[in-house]
């Protein structure tokens, strides 16, 4: 893209960092929750559930999708990069988080 618009590219890390920059400006930004989703996960953190989520996207993406959605983050637990092989080890720790608050 820099050699498109004319500019020199800059070195690695700098590109990495603006990567980072746009994931976390543009996710923050997305729109993309099923009707009924926030007032459903409100509902359910104003009766005493911890919100979970687990997901194939980091951690940072995660919060940035739940900021755009007005669901606050501070007491949230994401599970990045979630595949059908980690699953089961998930839902076992969450388990057990849960029984260990009870």
């Amino acid at each position: 893209m820099c050699k498109l618009v004319g500019i020199e590219i800059p070195p690695e890390e700098e590109r990495l960092r603006l990567a980072r920059h746009a994931a976390a400006f543009i996710t923050r930004r997305v729109r993309a929750a099923f009707p009924g989703v926030v007032d459903t996960i409100r509902t359910l953190h104003h009766q005493g559930y911890p919100l979970h989520t687990a997901s194939g996207e980091s951690s940072p993406d995660l919060a940035g999708y739940l900021q755009a959605m007005g669901v606050s983050v501070a007491k949230t637990r994401n599970y990045p990069n979630i595949t059908r092989y980690s699953a089961r080890a998930f839902l076992v720790e969450t388990l057990k988080e849960q029984k260990a608050s009870s």
